[in-house]
């Protein structure tokens, strides 16, 4: 295929859902994002056969404004704000009146991104004294 396949890619409670309308039958379930795209493609393929490349365009993309930068974050909503004005988040794509927008596969991406640095490096602080 020369153009890409628009995809519609929701997410409800633990699970996400995608399909590619313009190949019948193709569709997909998984726990992450991710998963769920990478079995579309494993579907596509399967119907047109072949080890093409597909390109999806997600449509539409699911976004999160602070609040639910929060929720994925595990934060509470100043937090999220003091990152955003500081630029420790991915840039939003969008600025409405209702505050800063972002694609939830980038928080998603970040909060990942963070586990994988805390767990990386070693735990500096203080120590407690035991009596």
């Amino acid at each position: 295929m020369d153009r890409p396949i628009r995809v519609t890619v929701t997410h409800r409670g633990r699970s996400w859902t995608a399909k590619a309308r313009a190949i019948p039958g193709c569709s997909a379930r998984g726990s992450t994002r991710e998963e769920c795209l990478s079995k579309l493609v494993a579907r596509a393929r399967e119907l047109l056969g072949g080890d093409a490349a597909f390109l999806f365009e997600e449509e539409p993309p699911a976004l999160v404004g602070i609040s639910e930068a929060a929720e994925l974050l595990g934060w509470d909503r100043r937090k999220v704000a003091v990152y955003a004005s500081r630029g420790q988040l991915p840039p939003p794509v969008a600025h409405l009146a209702g505050g800063k927008v972002w694609r939830r596969a980038d928080i998603e991406a970040y909060r990942a991104r963070q586990e994988i640095d805390r767990a990386a490096s070693p735990r500096t602080g203080r120590r407690r004294r035991t009596a």
